[in-house]
């Protein structure tokens, strides 16, 4: 009994720690600056499908779950208002947003030989940071409309 109890305190600092990870690194003047720039590119867009951005990033279980989506809305998009916006999105999922969870989870396990156990951290960090770049992006959108008079 006694080690279930450290064992679930452990993971509660670890989950502490992680989320104060995901919120430092969001609060970046980088990550605020690039989130803006996606909303404004993506201005033209209904808010449904911005919701529905939004929502695929918070059910995903997999960064390809988001990948996907973005590369079939832009795929489906006749108005080509996800045109550059997707690729520019899909570049700060993969290359900016990918190696700083991986860094991080190597830093937070450093200790541990398993690469299996460092993986599964890393994709759990990326997911979060994939689902606060949504977040950013959506409310960016959404102050921009209501400024624009709404959509």
């Amino acid at each position: 009994m006694a080690d279930a109890t450290v064992d679930i305190a452990a993971e509660r600092i670890r989950r502490a720690k992680f989320l104060r990870w995901v919120v430092e690194e969001s609060d970046t003047e980088e990550f605020l600056h690039r989130a803006e720039e996606r909303a404004g590119a993506l201005r033209e867009l209904k808010t449904s499908q911005m919701r529905n951005f939004e929502h695929v990033a918070y059910d995903a279980r997999a960064v390809s779950d988001v990948s996907n989506f973005v590369k079939s809305s832009a795929g489906r998009d006749r108005s080509r208002t996800w045109g550059a916006a997707a690729n520019d999105i899909l570049d700060d999922l993969n290359l900016r947003l990918g190696p700083r969870a991986k860094s991080q989870a190597e830093e937070e396990l450093s200790g541990e030989a398993d690469e299996m156990l460092v993986a599964r951290r890393a994709r759990e960090y990326h997911l979060a940071l994939i689902r606060e770049y949504a977040r950013q992006i959506v409310a960016h959108y959404e102050f921009m409309a209501r400024d624009d008079g709404g959509r």
